[in-house]
């Protein structure tokens, strides 16, 4: 039976256009999830509200690359989390997980319950986070990460990482592969929910795995999707349905 994969879109607002509110896919994703047999589908809110119901359709979800975290957003990770869904998060979507996963160690240091903390409590706490050990930090001096690309030119954005052997990276790319770079932040702090499983050569953490078996979460800093010979989003495909 084919996998169901929800991906997690990029919000676009604008409060004086209506018609200018919109949720955004990129298409090099769900292409790689059909060519890897899956079905994709795009997550939509209601209301600016996760509908619970879209959620309950998938076997897994994908976060993918963007430019803006929310915490709705969040939502959706919290759902996988408490039952034990999968999900793949590229780029920014790694990014939003390493965030989550301490953002819940917060949360339980502080006794709280996520689904009735307020936007002013979830800020507060983000914002302490931020002031003592942030997450995420932009990459300084950077001539690696943060690349622009064409279809043509993009040889110069492959930059060689470093992959843990025991790893489901490993298992799918060995223990050194040349990678796409397009990102100018990167992932600070690791919650010890996961593990960090790949670096790049300037020692920039490029991919993380959870700890526990039970849940499936992968972090990849780079962007598998976009080039035609890489097979990580049909291995994680193949993996799913062995579950």
């Amino acid at each position: 039976m084919k996998k169901i994969i929800g991906i997690i879109p990029t919000i676009r607002e604008d409060t004086n256009d209506p018609y200018k509110n919109r949720y955004e896919f990129v298409e090099l994703y769900s292409q790689k999830l059909f060519q890897a047999g899956a079905i994709p589908i795009g997550l939509l809110l209601n209301d600016k509200k996760v509908e619970t119901s879209s959620l309950e359709m998938c076997d897994a979800y994908l976060w993918p690359g963007g430019n803006k975290i929310t915490k709705t957003l969040y939502e959706i990770l919290y759902y996988a989390y408490i039952n034990k869904k999968p999900v793949l998060g590229i780029c920014m979507g790694m990014q939003a997980m390493s965030i989550f996963m301490v953002m819940m160690e917060e949360i339980q240091k502080h006794n709280l319950d996520i689904n009735k903390m307020s936007q002013e409590q979830w800020i507060e706490i983000y914002q302490k986070m931020i002031n003592s050990n942030p997450v995420i930090v932009k990459i300084e001096n950077d001539n690696i990460h943060n690349n622009e690309i064409t279809k043509t030119e993009y040889i110069h954005a492959m930059q060689p990482i470093t992959i843990a052997k025991d790893s489901f990276l490993a298992e799918v790319y060995g223990t050194k592969k040349n990678v796409l770079h397009m990102h100018g932040m990167k992932v600070n702090r690791v919650s010890p929910s996961f593990k960090v499983v790949a670096y790049s050569e300037d020692n920039v953490i490029e991919a993380i795995e959870s700890i526990n078996p039970e849940i499936f979460w992968i972090g990849l800093q780079f962007h598998p999707e976009y080039l035609d010979n890489d097979n990580f989003i049909y291995e994680w495909i193949k993996k799913l349905r062995k579950k």
